[in-house]
Protein backbone atom coordinates (compact mmCIF):
# COMPACT_ATOMS: atom_id res chain seq x y z
CA UNK A 1 0.00 0.00 0.00
CA UNK A 2 3.23 1.91 0.89
CA UNK A 3 4.15 1.68 -2.73
CA UNK A 4 0.91 2.10 -4.23
CA UNK A 5 0.53 5.64 -2.24
CA UNK A 6 4.15 6.30 -3.60
CA UNK A 7 3.07 5.79 -7.19
CA UNK A 8 0.00 7.54 -6.90
CA UNK A 9 2.03 10.75 -5.50
CA UNK A 10 4.79 10.41 -8.00
CA UNK A 11 1.83 9.88 -10.76
CA UNK A 12 -0.22 12.70 -9.53
CA UNK A 13 2.99 15.41 -9.25
CA UNK A 14 3.34 15.84 -13.14
CA UNK A 15 -0.28 16.48 -13.72
CA UNK A 16 -0.22 19.64 -11.36
CA UNK A 17 3.13 21.04 -12.69
CA UNK A 18 1.57 20.61 -16.58
CA UNK A 19 -1.44 22.00 -15.02
CA UNK A 20 0.36 25.18 -13.42
CA UNK A 21 2.95 25.69 -16.35
CA UNK A 22 2.31 24.65 -19.71
CA UNK A 23 4.68 22.61 -22.00
CA UNK A 24 7.30 24.70 -23.19
CA UNK A 25 6.48 23.94 -26.81
CA UNK A 26 3.69 25.61 -28.36
CA UNK A 27 0.34 23.16 -27.97
CA UNK A 28 -2.92 23.97 -29.43
CA UNK A 29 -5.45 24.51 -27.22
CA UNK A 30 -8.13 21.84 -28.58
CA UNK A 31 -5.32 19.68 -28.45
CA UNK A 32 -4.15 20.58 -25.06
CA UNK A 33 -7.66 20.29 -23.72
CA UNK A 34 -8.14 16.86 -25.16
CA UNK A 35 -4.79 15.58 -23.72
CA UNK A 36 -5.74 17.17 -20.10
CA UNK A 37 -8.79 15.22 -20.49
CA UNK A 38 -7.19 12.06 -21.33
CA UNK A 39 -4.29 12.41 -18.68
CA UNK A 40 -7.53 12.90 -15.97
CA UNK A 41 -9.19 10.51 -17.42
CA UNK A 42 -6.22 8.28 -16.61
CA UNK A 43 -5.36 9.03 -13.40
CA UNK A 44 -9.45 8.49 -12.40
CA UNK A 45 -9.17 5.00 -13.49
CA UNK A 46 -5.74 4.70 -11.57
CA UNK A 47 -7.36 5.77 -8.54
CA UNK A 48 -10.33 3.50 -9.09
CA UNK A 49 -8.25 0.93 -10.07
CA UNK A 50 -6.48 1.44 -6.52
CA UNK A 51 -9.24 1.94 -4.40
CA UNK A 52 -10.25 -1.42 -6.26
CA UNK A 53 -7.45 -3.09 -5.01
CA UNK A 54 -7.29 -1.45 -1.26
CA UNK A 55 -10.99 -2.85 -1.08
CA UNK A 56 -10.53 -6.42 -2.80
CA UNK A 57 -7.41 -6.92 -0.33
CA UNK A 58 -9.42 -5.98 2.99
CA UNK A 59 -12.35 -7.98 1.49
CA UNK A 60 -10.16 -11.25 1.10
CA UNK A 61 -8.94 -10.49 4.50
CA UNK A 62 -12.02 -9.96 6.11
CA UNK A 63 -14.14 -12.49 3.73
CA UNK A 64 -10.83 -15.37 4.79
CA UNK A 65 -11.33 -14.44 8.61
CA UNK A 66 -15.21 -15.17 8.06
CA UNK A 67 -14.71 -18.17 5.86
CA UNK A 68 -12.10 -19.74 8.80
CA UNK A 69 -14.86 -18.64 11.23
CA UNK A 70 -17.81 -20.17 9.50
CA UNK A 71 -14.90 -23.21 8.61
CA UNK A 72 -14.97 -23.91 12.41
CA UNK A 73 -18.80 -23.36 12.69
CA UNK A 74 -19.68 -25.59 9.81
CA UNK A 75 -16.36 -28.13 11.12
CA UNK A 76 -18.51 -28.11 14.65
CA UNK A 77 -21.90 -28.27 12.94
CA UNK A 78 -20.76 -31.21 10.83
CA UNK A 79 -19.54 -32.98 13.64
CA UNK A 80 -22.44 -32.78 15.48
CA UNK A 81 -24.43 -33.55 12.87
CA UNK A 82 -22.07 -36.75 11.98
CA UNK A 83 -22.59 -37.60 15.72
CA UNK A 84 -26.63 -36.73 15.71
CA UNK A 85 -26.33 -38.92 12.44
CA UNK A 86 -24.35 -41.99 14.05
CA UNK A 87 -27.08 -41.58 16.95
CA UNK A 88 -30.12 -41.61 14.08
CA UNK A 89 -28.26 -43.97 12.23
CA UNK A 90 -28.12 -46.67 15.92
CA UNK A 91 -31.86 -45.09 16.56
CA UNK A 92 -32.55 -45.94 12.78
CA UNK A 93 -31.23 -49.34 12.81
CA UNK A 94 -32.84 -50.06 16.45
CA UNK A 95 -36.34 -48.85 14.86
CA UNK A 96 -35.67 -51.02 11.68
CA UNK A 97 -34.84 -53.97 14.18
CA UNK A 98 -37.81 -53.72 16.02
CA UNK A 99 -40.02 -52.75 13.56
CA UNK A 100 -38.57 -56.04 11.24
CA UNK A 101 -39.65 -57.58 14.60
CA UNK A 102 -42.99 -55.99 14.79
CA UNK A 103 -43.83 -56.55 11.07
CA UNK A 104 -42.60 -60.33 12.03
CA UNK A 105 -45.17 -60.45 14.97
CA UNK A 106 -48.02 -58.71 13.17
CA UNK A 107 -47.20 -61.34 10.02
CA UNK A 108 -47.41 -63.93 12.47
CA UNK A 109 -50.25 -62.33 14.24
CA UNK A 110 -51.79 -61.87 10.71
CA UNK A 111 -51.09 -65.45 9.76
CA UNK A 112 -52.43 -66.76 13.53
CA UNK A 113 -55.65 -64.34 12.52
CA UNK A 114 -56.05 -65.45 9.47
CA UNK A 115 -55.79 -69.32 10.56
CA UNK A 116 -58.32 -68.38 13.33
CA UNK A 117 -60.82 -66.53 10.85
CA UNK A 118 -60.13 -69.96 8.41
CA UNK A 119 -60.90 -72.06 11.28
CA UNK A 120 -63.89 -69.59 12.84
CA UNK A 121 -65.38 -69.57 8.89
CA UNK A 122 -65.15 -73.03 9.03
CA UNK A 123 -66.71 -73.68 12.26
CA UNK A 124 -69.57 -71.10 10.95
CA UNK A 125 -70.16 -73.20 7.96
CA UNK A 126 -69.87 -76.64 10.16
CA UNK A 127 -72.10 -74.66 12.23
CA UNK A 128 -74.61 -73.81 9.32
CA UNK A 129 -74.56 -77.00 8.13
CA UNK A 130 -75.51 -78.69 11.47
CA UNK A 131 -78.02 -75.51 11.78
CA UNK A 132 -79.39 -76.93 8.58
CA UNK A 133 -79.01 -80.56 9.33
CA UNK A 134 -80.71 -79.96 12.62
CA UNK A 135 -83.65 -78.08 10.77
CA UNK A 136 -84.11 -80.83 8.55
CA UNK A 137 -84.04 -83.04 11.73
CA UNK A 138 -86.87 -80.81 13.29
CA UNK A 139 -88.95 -80.94 9.98
CA UNK A 140 -88.13 -85.03 9.68
CA UNK A 141 -88.89 -85.22 13.74
CA UNK A 142 -91.80 -82.67 12.94
CA UNK A 143 -92.95 -84.85 10.54
CA UNK A 144 -92.69 -88.25 12.37
CA UNK A 145 -94.20 -86.87 15.25
CA UNK A 146 -97.26 -86.10 13.02
CA UNK A 147 -97.13 -89.37 11.57
CA UNK A 148 -96.92 -90.77 15.38
CA UNK A 149 -99.87 -88.86 16.23
CA UNK A 150 -101.78 -90.34 13.53
CA UNK A 151 -101.00 -93.73 13.89
CA UNK A 152 -101.50 -92.90 17.36
CA UNK A 153 -105.09 -91.44 16.61
CA UNK A 154 -105.36 -94.22 14.15
CA UNK A 155 -104.61 -97.01 17.28
CA UNK A 156 -106.64 -94.93 19.54
CA UNK A 157 -109.76 -95.20 16.93
CA UNK A 158 -109.10 -98.90 16.34
CA UNK A 159 -109.05 -99.22 20.45
CA UNK A 160 -112.16 -96.97 19.95
CA UNK A 161 -113.39 -99.30 17.70
CA UNK A 162 -112.24 -102.36 19.26
CA UNK A 163 -113.99 -101.59 22.33
CA UNK A 164 -117.27 -100.89 20.24
CA UNK A 165 -116.96 -104.49 18.66
CA UNK A 166 -116.26 -105.86 22.65
CA UNK A 167 -119.88 -103.71 23.04
CA UNK A 168 -121.26 -105.46 19.81
CA UNK A 169 -119.65 -108.73 20.70
CA UNK A 170 -121.31 -108.61 23.98
CA UNK A 171 -124.49 -107.74 22.83
CA UNK A 172 -124.34 -109.95 20.00
CA UNK A 173 -124.12 -112.52 22.37
CA UNK A 174 -126.65 -111.28 24.26
CA UNK A 175 -128.56 -110.94 21.65
CA UNK A 176 -127.44 -115.19 20.62
CA UNK A 177 -128.75 -115.40 24.69
CA UNK A 178 -131.79 -114.09 23.38
CA UNK A 179 -132.14 -115.82 20.00
CA UNK A 180 -131.51 -119.26 22.23
CA UNK A 181 -134.04 -118.45 24.61
CA UNK A 182 -136.47 -117.06 21.44
CA UNK A 183 -135.46 -120.92 20.06
CA UNK A 184 -136.23 -122.63 23.02
CA UNK A 185 -139.79 -120.86 23.06
CA UNK A 186 -140.40 -121.77 19.52
CA UNK A 187 -139.46 -125.13 20.20
CA UNK A 188 -141.75 -125.09 23.50
CA UNK A 189 -143.94 -123.40 21.15
CA UNK A 190 -142.94 -126.03 18.32
CA UNK A 191 -144.02 -128.55 21.14
CA UNK A 192 -147.03 -126.87 21.80
CA UNK A 193 -148.17 -127.11 18.32
CA UNK A 194 -147.09 -130.67 18.12
CA UNK A 195 -149.23 -130.75 21.10
CA UNK A 196 -152.25 -129.10 19.16
CA UNK A 197 -151.52 -131.12 16.31
CA UNK A 198 -151.79 -134.30 18.34
CA UNK A 199 -155.41 -132.89 19.80
CA UNK A 200 -156.38 -132.14 16.44
CA UNK A 201 -155.33 -135.61 15.42
CA UNK A 202 -157.12 -136.54 18.61
CA UNK A 203 -160.19 -134.49 17.08
CA UNK A 204 -159.90 -135.94 13.15
CA UNK A 205 -159.38 -139.27 14.93
CA UNK A 206 -162.31 -138.60 16.65
CA UNK A 207 -164.78 -136.79 13.90
CA UNK A 208 -163.32 -140.08 11.67
CA UNK A 209 -164.93 -142.24 14.53
CA UNK A 210 -167.67 -139.96 14.72
CA UNK A 211 -168.22 -140.29 10.98
CA UNK A 212 -168.19 -143.69 11.23
CA UNK A 213 -170.68 -143.64 14.07
CA UNK A 214 -172.70 -141.31 11.94
CA UNK A 215 -173.09 -143.69 9.34
CA UNK A 216 -173.86 -146.42 11.96
CA UNK A 217 -176.29 -143.71 13.02
CA UNK A 218 -177.83 -143.14 9.62
CA UNK A 219 -178.22 -147.04 8.79
CA UNK A 220 -179.50 -147.26 12.48
CA UNK A 221 -181.30 -143.74 12.85
CA UNK A 222 -184.60 -144.96 12.41
CA UNK A 223 -183.46 -147.37 14.92
CA UNK A 224 -181.73 -145.52 17.43
CA UNK A 225 -182.89 -141.70 17.18
CA UNK A 226 -182.04 -141.77 20.90
CA UNK A 227 -178.38 -142.73 20.08
CA UNK A 228 -178.16 -140.12 17.17
CA UNK A 229 -178.82 -137.35 20.13
CA UNK A 230 -176.06 -138.35 22.09
CA UNK A 231 -173.78 -138.53 19.09
CA UNK A 232 -175.34 -135.14 18.15
CA UNK A 233 -174.22 -134.19 21.61
CA UNK A 234 -171.01 -135.45 21.55
CA UNK A 235 -170.27 -133.66 18.14
CA UNK A 236 -171.88 -130.55 20.21
CA UNK A 237 -169.10 -131.66 23.04
CA UNK A 238 -166.20 -131.63 19.97
CA UNK A 239 -166.99 -128.56 18.85
CA UNK A 240 -166.26 -127.14 22.34
CA UNK A 241 -162.80 -128.84 22.41
CA UNK A 242 -162.15 -127.85 18.46
CA UNK A 243 -163.38 -124.07 19.75
CA UNK A 244 -160.80 -123.95 22.47
CA UNK A 245 -158.70 -125.68 20.38
CA UNK A 246 -159.17 -123.24 17.80
CA UNK A 247 -158.85 -120.42 20.89
CA UNK A 248 -155.63 -121.83 21.86
CA UNK A 249 -154.26 -121.78 18.48
CA UNK A 250 -155.38 -118.37 17.57
CA UNK A 251 -153.68 -116.98 21.15
CA UNK A 252 -150.47 -119.28 19.68
CA UNK A 253 -150.43 -117.21 16.62
CA UNK A 254 -150.73 -114.03 18.10
CA UNK A 255 -147.96 -115.04 20.11
CA UNK A 256 -146.05 -116.26 17.36
CA UNK A 257 -147.51 -113.09 15.28
CA UNK A 258 -145.54 -111.08 18.27
CA UNK A 259 -142.51 -113.12 18.45
CA UNK A 260 -142.05 -112.62 14.18
CA UNK A 261 -142.29 -108.42 15.20
CA UNK A 262 -140.13 -109.05 17.55
CA UNK A 263 -137.83 -110.80 14.87
CA UNK A 264 -137.96 -108.12 12.35
CA UNK A 265 -137.08 -105.81 15.24
CA UNK A 266 -134.03 -107.31 15.86
CA UNK A 267 -133.26 -108.35 12.12
CA UNK A 268 -133.60 -104.30 11.84
CA UNK A 269 -131.20 -103.88 14.62
CA UNK A 270 -128.80 -106.34 13.17
CA UNK A 271 -129.35 -104.94 10.06
CA UNK A 272 -128.09 -101.79 11.71
CA UNK A 273 -125.31 -103.52 13.36
CA UNK A 274 -124.26 -105.02 10.09
CA UNK A 275 -124.07 -101.92 8.33
CA UNK A 276 -122.04 -100.26 11.26
CA UNK A 277 -120.14 -103.40 11.56
CA UNK A 278 -119.68 -102.27 7.56
CA UNK A 279 -117.82 -99.11 8.65
CA UNK A 280 -115.59 -100.45 11.00
CA UNK A 281 -112.30 -101.55 9.42
CA UNK A 282 -110.34 -102.72 11.98
CA UNK A 283 -110.34 -105.61 14.55
CA UNK A 284 -108.25 -108.16 16.62
CA UNK A 285 -107.48 -111.43 17.16
CA UNK A 286 -110.33 -111.31 19.70
CA UNK A 287 -112.77 -109.99 17.29
CA UNK A 288 -111.36 -113.58 15.28
CA UNK A 289 -112.05 -115.21 18.07
CA UNK A 290 -115.57 -113.52 18.21
CA UNK A 291 -116.22 -114.45 14.87
CA UNK A 292 -115.29 -117.59 15.37
CA UNK A 293 -117.95 -118.00 18.52
CA UNK A 294 -120.54 -116.41 15.76
CA UNK A 295 -119.93 -119.14 13.43
CA UNK A 296 -119.81 -121.69 16.00
CA UNK A 297 -123.49 -119.73 16.94
CA UNK A 298 -124.29 -119.40 13.28
CA UNK A 299 -123.91 -123.30 12.60
CA UNK A 300 -126.32 -123.94 15.59
CA UNK A 301 -128.41 -121.64 14.40
CA UNK A 302 -128.25 -123.41 10.92
CA UNK A 303 -128.37 -126.37 13.27
CA UNK A 304 -131.66 -124.92 14.59
CA UNK A 305 -132.58 -123.91 11.50
CA UNK A 306 -132.45 -127.70 9.86
CA UNK A 307 -134.71 -128.71 12.94
CA UNK A 308 -137.52 -125.14 12.82
CA UNK A 309 -137.19 -126.88 8.41
CA UNK A 310 -138.02 -130.19 9.59
CA UNK A 311 -140.22 -129.49 11.77
CA UNK A 312 -141.78 -127.52 9.29
CA UNK A 313 -142.18 -130.61 6.97
CA UNK A 314 -143.76 -132.30 9.77
CA UNK A 315 -146.49 -129.18 9.84
CA UNK A 316 -146.84 -129.65 5.99
CA UNK A 317 -147.07 -133.63 5.91
CA UNK A 318 -149.66 -132.98 9.07
CA UNK A 319 -151.50 -129.89 6.73
CA UNK A 320 -151.44 -132.12 3.34
CA UNK A 321 -153.35 -134.79 6.44
CA UNK A 322 -155.68 -132.01 7.58
CA UNK A 323 -156.60 -131.29 4.18
CA UNK A 324 -157.08 -135.29 3.46
CA UNK A 325 -158.83 -135.38 6.45
CA UNK A 326 -160.91 -131.91 5.12
CA UNK A 327 -161.95 -133.56 1.96
CA UNK A 328 -163.01 -136.76 3.77
CA UNK A 329 -165.20 -134.67 5.88
CA UNK A 330 -166.51 -132.93 2.89
CA UNK A 331 -167.27 -136.18 1.06
CA UNK A 332 -168.77 -136.88 4.08
CA UNK A 333 -170.96 -133.62 4.48
CA UNK A 334 -171.81 -134.23 1.01
CA UNK A 335 -173.10 -137.87 1.39
CA UNK A 336 -175.11 -136.57 4.73
CA UNK A 337 -176.39 -133.36 3.30
CA UNK A 338 -177.99 -136.31 0.65
CA UNK A 339 -179.74 -138.12 3.56
CA UNK A 340 -180.46 -134.91 5.11
CA UNK A 341 -184.30 -134.96 3.97
CA UNK A 342 -185.63 -137.33 6.02
CA UNK A 343 -183.58 -136.75 9.55
CA UNK A 344 -183.61 -133.51 11.47
CA UNK A 345 -180.89 -134.70 13.62
CA UNK A 346 -179.06 -135.90 10.72
CA UNK A 347 -179.21 -132.36 9.32
CA UNK A 348 -178.47 -130.88 12.59
CA UNK A 349 -175.54 -133.31 12.55
CA UNK A 350 -174.29 -132.35 9.21
CA UNK A 351 -174.75 -128.62 10.57
CA UNK A 352 -172.27 -129.28 13.21
CA UNK A 353 -169.98 -131.57 10.69
CA UNK A 354 -170.46 -128.15 8.40
CA UNK A 355 -168.89 -125.78 11.67
CA UNK A 356 -166.69 -128.41 12.25
CA UNK A 357 -165.31 -128.12 9.11
CA UNK A 358 -165.14 -124.39 8.60
CA UNK A 359 -163.29 -124.62 12.20
CA UNK A 360 -161.02 -127.23 10.72
CA UNK A 361 -160.22 -124.91 7.41
CA UNK A 362 -159.97 -122.12 9.79
CA UNK A 363 -157.11 -124.22 11.95
CA UNK A 364 -155.85 -125.27 8.66
CA UNK A 365 -155.33 -121.25 7.70
CA UNK A 366 -153.75 -120.58 10.92
CA UNK A 367 -151.50 -123.45 10.53
CA UNK A 368 -150.53 -122.38 7.21
CA UNK A 369 -149.77 -118.68 8.41
CA UNK A 370 -147.31 -120.62 11.01
CA UNK A 371 -145.94 -122.53 8.28
CA UNK A 372 -145.66 -119.69 6.48
CA UNK A 373 -144.10 -117.11 9.65
CA UNK A 374 -141.78 -120.05 9.90
CA UNK A 375 -140.95 -119.39 6.30
CA UNK A 376 -139.71 -116.34 6.52
CA UNK A 377 -138.23 -117.00 10.26
CA UNK A 378 -136.10 -119.45 8.09
CA UNK A 379 -135.10 -116.69 5.72
CA UNK A 380 -134.16 -114.33 8.10
CA UNK A 381 -132.20 -116.19 9.85
CA UNK A 382 -130.58 -117.46 6.22
CA UNK A 383 -129.93 -113.70 6.18
CA UNK A 384 -128.15 -113.17 9.09
CA UNK A 385 -125.86 -115.84 8.11
CA UNK A 386 -124.95 -114.23 5.41
CA UNK A 387 -124.12 -110.86 7.27
CA UNK A 388 -122.69 -112.35 10.26
CA UNK A 389 -120.26 -114.15 7.24
CA UNK A 390 -119.67 -111.07 5.86
CA UNK A 391 -118.92 -109.76 9.10
CA UNK A 392 -116.20 -112.63 9.84
CA UNK A 393 -114.23 -111.73 6.56
CA UNK A 394 -114.57 -107.98 7.04
CA UNK A 395 -113.57 -108.84 10.87
CA UNK A 396 -110.34 -110.78 9.53
CA UNK A 397 -109.45 -108.05 7.05
CA UNK A 398 -109.67 -105.13 9.32
CA UNK A 399 -107.17 -107.37 11.83
CA UNK A 400 -104.90 -107.44 9.26
CA UNK A 401 -104.88 -104.11 8.89
CA UNK A 402 -104.85 -103.64 12.48
CA UNK A 403 -101.49 -105.65 12.47
CA UNK A 404 -100.14 -103.52 9.43
CA UNK A 405 -100.74 -100.31 11.24
CA UNK A 406 -99.16 -101.95 14.37
CA UNK A 407 -96.03 -102.63 12.17
CA UNK A 408 -95.97 -99.39 10.61
CA UNK A 409 -96.37 -97.84 14.23
CA UNK A 410 -93.60 -99.70 15.13
CA UNK A 411 -91.74 -98.62 12.63
CA UNK A 412 -92.58 -95.03 13.09
CA UNK A 413 -91.59 -95.13 16.89
CA UNK A 414 -87.70 -96.57 15.90
CA UNK A 415 -87.62 -94.05 13.36
CA UNK A 416 -88.55 -91.06 15.56
CA UNK A 417 -86.03 -92.89 18.38
CA UNK A 418 -83.53 -92.47 15.82
CA UNK A 419 -84.13 -89.27 14.83
CA UNK A 420 -84.44 -88.28 18.18
CA UNK A 421 -80.73 -89.50 19.02
CA UNK A 422 -79.69 -87.63 15.93
CA UNK A 423 -81.09 -84.64 17.26
CA UNK A 424 -79.17 -85.78 20.75
CA UNK A 425 -75.97 -85.82 19.01
CA UNK A 426 -76.67 -83.14 16.77
CA UNK A 427 -77.00 -81.00 19.85
CA UNK A 428 -74.13 -82.70 21.69
CA UNK A 429 -71.80 -81.24 18.75
CA UNK A 430 -73.83 -77.95 18.69
CA UNK A 431 -72.45 -77.50 22.33
CA UNK A 432 -69.14 -78.59 21.43
CA UNK A 433 -69.26 -76.27 18.44
CA UNK A 434 -70.33 -73.95 20.64
CA UNK A 435 -67.47 -73.80 23.31
CA UNK A 436 -65.04 -73.89 20.30
CA UNK A 437 -66.58 -70.98 18.68
CA UNK A 438 -66.45 -69.20 21.98
CA UNK A 439 -62.47 -70.01 22.97
CA UNK A 440 -61.77 -68.90 19.04
CA UNK A 441 -63.56 -65.67 19.98
CA UNK A 442 -62.04 -65.16 22.81
CA UNK A 443 -58.83 -66.08 21.06
CA UNK A 444 -59.78 -63.57 18.82
CA UNK A 445 -60.45 -60.79 21.65
CA UNK A 446 -57.06 -61.86 22.97
CA UNK A 447 -55.53 -61.05 19.29
CA UNK A 448 -57.51 -57.68 18.79
CA UNK A 449 -56.59 -56.79 22.18
CA UNK A 450 -52.68 -57.53 21.43
CA UNK A 451 -52.99 -55.82 18.03
CA UNK A 452 -54.50 -52.76 19.85
CA UNK A 453 -51.27 -52.31 22.09
CA UNK A 454 -49.17 -52.43 19.12
CA UNK A 455 -50.61 -50.33 17.41
CA UNK A 456 -49.78 -47.45 19.06
CA UNK A 457 -46.14 -48.98 18.78
CA UNK A 458 -46.54 -49.66 15.18
CA UNK A 459 -47.68 -46.22 15.08
CA UNK A 460 -44.82 -44.54 16.92
CA UNK A 461 -42.58 -46.86 14.81
CA UNK A 462 -44.06 -45.49 11.68
CA UNK A 463 -43.74 -41.76 13.07
CA UNK A 464 -40.15 -42.34 13.73
CA UNK A 465 -39.73 -43.38 10.11
CA UNK A 466 -40.97 -40.44 8.95
CA UNK A 467 -38.89 -38.50 11.17
CA UNK A 468 -35.65 -40.35 9.67
CA UNK A 469 -36.62 -39.85 6.85
CA UNK A 470 -37.21 -35.77 7.65
CA UNK A 471 -33.84 -35.83 9.25
CA UNK A 472 -31.76 -37.97 6.54
CA UNK A 473 -33.32 -35.49 3.78
CA UNK A 474 -32.42 -33.06 6.32
CA UNK A 475 -29.38 -34.27 5.97
CA UNK A 476 -29.01 -34.58 2.59
CA UNK A 477 -30.31 -31.00 2.54
CA UNK A 478 -27.14 -29.74 4.80
CA UNK A 479 -24.53 -31.71 2.70
CA UNK A 480 -25.43 -30.62 -0.14
CA UNK A 481 -25.67 -27.47 1.50
CA UNK A 482 -22.13 -27.88 2.85
CA UNK A 483 -20.83 -28.95 -0.61
CA UNK A 484 -22.19 -26.24 -2.04
CA UNK A 485 -20.65 -24.25 0.18
CA UNK A 486 -17.12 -25.72 -0.01
CA UNK A 487 -17.25 -25.18 -3.43
CA UNK A 488 -18.40 -21.54 -3.25
CA UNK A 489 -15.43 -21.21 -0.46
CA UNK A 490 -13.10 -22.86 -3.31
CA UNK A 491 -14.21 -20.67 -5.92
CA UNK A 492 -14.05 -17.80 -3.68
CA UNK A 493 -10.39 -18.62 -2.41
CA UNK A 494 -9.37 -19.27 -6.19
CA UNK A 495 -9.25 -15.29 -6.78
CA UNK A 496 -8.32 -14.10 -3.80
CA UNK A 497 -5.24 -16.26 -3.44
CA UNK A 498 -4.47 -14.64 -7.20
CA UNK A 499 -5.33 -11.31 -5.64
CA UNK A 500 -2.81 -12.04 -2.77
CA UNK A 501 0.05 -12.84 -5.36
CA UNK A 502 -0.33 -10.41 -7.60
CA UNK A 503 0.38 -7.17 -5.82
CA UNK A 504 3.16 -9.04 -3.67
CA UNK A 505 4.95 -9.48 -7.36
CA UNK A 506 3.73 -6.30 -8.38
CA UNK A 507 6.15 -4.48 -5.19
CA UNK A 508 8.52 -6.94 -6.02
CA UNK A 509 9.15 -5.47 -9.57
CA UNK A 510 8.17 -1.90 -8.04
Amino acid sequence: MVASNASLSTSEAPITEHHRSPPAAAVPPANWRRMQLVLGLAGALALASLVTVLVGVIGDATERESWRVRRSEHQEVLGALSTARAQLDEEVANLRRNRAALDADLNRLRTSAEAEQGGAARLREEVAALRQELAAGRAELAVATQRRDTLQAAVKTADTTLAELNARRDEAERQTGEAAERRRVAAEAERAAKAQQSKAEQARDSAVAQQKEAERRIEQILQDLKTAEERVGGLRTQEAQLKAATTASTAERDRLDAEAKRLGLELVKLDQQRQQLERDTRTTAETRRTAEGLQQQLDQANRDLGTVREALKTAQGQLAETRGQQTQLADELARLRAQKTGLDGVITAAANAQAELDKLQAQQKRAEQAAETTRLDVRQLESRKTALEADIIKFTASGKDLEKFRAELADTNAELERLRQQLVEARSRRETIAIEVERLTQQRGELERTIGSLTPRAQEAEALRIRLQQDNGTLLALREQIERLRTERDSLQQPVTSSMHVPGDNAAAR
